[in-house]
């Protein structure tokens, strides 16, 4: 009997070890998961501070997520993430496809740069059209790692205090843009899909938040309307619910250009559509 005892408390111990040691290296395996999407996504290194995952409570917290931005511009990311909550379905974890009822993220900054031809979203945007099987006469590839790794449904996806920050040299002009979002709302993303991996998810949160920027920069600067609009054409449309108004701060607008050289009131209009042109002649062929 005392035999069997010491078996049972030992296989107890053993399962104890095994358990505490799997929960203990979760928010690791989460956090290399996050890091090594966010690069496959968007072909920058992506880092990530701090990632907490809790199965008894299903509830995830992360903080201090950076996007880099492309060689050759100056600010050091493209992005980046102050914090950010989730609720995980239990039942879905060990599946396949997880589904996670809600995602907030909060306190987020996007680093825009144009320099005469050359700005940071379209190398990012070019990757994503490449991974997506949006490339010009090329068959649909399928994102790395996508075949064995898990795939998620996001059914509730939420952005706050998303604040862009732009540096447009363009037209031998400097426009800075120092603009604040609405809350952005996303619903069901992956669901049609039956689930996506997570380099596919970066993806269309990257490119919801520069959709929300161009629908909120045309009163605010035509050059960064232009410069979004074009960038954005051609890519899958994400559905985005914008709750709120933008606000916005613009430093050596187009209207200061006109004061200088005394332009007509509709110079802007054609300084906009003179910078949309440029930004076609960029990115090769026409508009669809």
């Amino acid at each position: 009997m005392k035999a069997l005892l010491k078996l049972i408390i030992g296989l107890l111990v053993v399962v104890v070890i095994a358990v505490g040691g799997a929960y203990f290296y979760l928010d690791s395996i989460a956090k290399k998961a996050v890091e090594r999407g966010g690069e496959m996504a968007l072909g920058v290194p992506t880092t990530l501070d701090n990632i907490h995952i809790s199965l008894l409570g299903g509830e995830a917290s992360l903080s201090g997520l950076r996007i880099a931005n492309p060689a050759g511009f100056s600010a050091q990311t493209f992005m980046g993430l102050g914090q950010g909550d989730a609720a995980v379905s239990l039942n879905s974890l060990l599946s396949d496809t997880i589904v996670v009822p809600r995602v907030r993220l909060s306190n987020i900054q996007v680093n825009l740069e144009q320099n005469g031809q050359k700005n940071n979203i379209q190398p990012l945007l070019a990757r994503a059209k490449s991974m997506s099987g949006q490339g010009q006469g090329k068959e649909a590839q399928p994102v790395a790692g996508s075949e064995s790794g898990k795939k998620f449904i996001i059914e509730y996806f939420s952005l706050n205090d998303v604040q862009v920050n732009a540096d447009l040299k363009l037209l031998g002009e400097t426009s800075k843009v120092n603009m604040v979002l609405p809350q952005i709302e996303l619903r069901n993303l992956g669901s049609a899909e039956g689930g996506l991996p997570m380099p596919e998810l970066i993806q269309k949160v990257v490119q919801a938040v520069l959709s929300a920027a161009q629908n909120s920069s045309g009163q605010f600067s035509p050059a960064l309307a232009q410069l979004l609009s074009g960038q954005l054409n051609g890519l899958e449309g994400v559905k985005t619910e914008v709750v709120g108004k933008a606000k916005a701060e613009v430093e050596k607008a187009v209207k200061q250009l006109q004061d200088k050289v005394n332009l007509p009131p509709d110079a802007e209009k054609a300084l906009g559509e003179k910078a949309g042109e440029l930004m076609k002649g960029i990115l090769g062929g026409d508009k669809k």
